[in-house]
């Protein structure tokens, strides 16, 4: 965990007691409608994570730093869809290391991609290119932190 708290542009995990769950990039002045009532981001900036936040009916969800598998759960998936069980093989198989340079072609929804960034790191470099408009895999990058990464993603 990097920060101890909730801050604007920040993916959360919204997480209800029903076992429902929503990520957001947290924005001020913005909420997220749920079937349990509506949930104002500038309720969860500033909070702890794990911390509880009620909505306007006084229901309560689950204030959380989202994980990796979080992310690909909640993404668009529109193409074929690359299983967490099957990264970290290749990751392995292809001996990526923090700095090292990737060529993906298929961007799809942006899963891989975002993997690839994350294992590359800040020194690394991941060029993907798709035939389709790489707009889910420019979503998924921010919602992990890293939108300064999505200029390496080519339609």
């Amino acid at each position: 965990m990097i920060n101890d708290t909730a801050a604007p542009g920040d993916a959360a995990l919204f997480a209800a007691k029903d076992r429902r769950s929503y990520i957001r990039v947290l924005t001020p002045g913005d909420s997220l409608h749920t079937h349990l009532g509506a949930l104002r981001h500038d309720d969860a900036i500033g909070q702890r994570w794990g911390a509880q936040i009620s909505t306007h009916s006084g229901s309560l969800f689950y204030l959380l730093q989202p994980g990796f598998e979080d992310l690909l759960a909640h993404a668009r998936h529109e193409t074929t869809f690359i299983q967490p069980k099957d990264l970290g093989y290749i990751a392995v198989r292809m001996s990526l290391h923090e700095g090292a340079t990737v060529i993906e072609a298929g961007t799809g929804s942006g899963a891989l991609t975002t993997w690839l960034a994350l294992i590359t790191g800040a020194s690394g470099r991941v060029i993907s290119y798709d035939r389709r408009p790489p707009d889910a895999a420019r979503k998924l990058l921010a919602r992990a932190g890293l939108p300064d990464r999505k200029s390496g993603v080519a339609a």
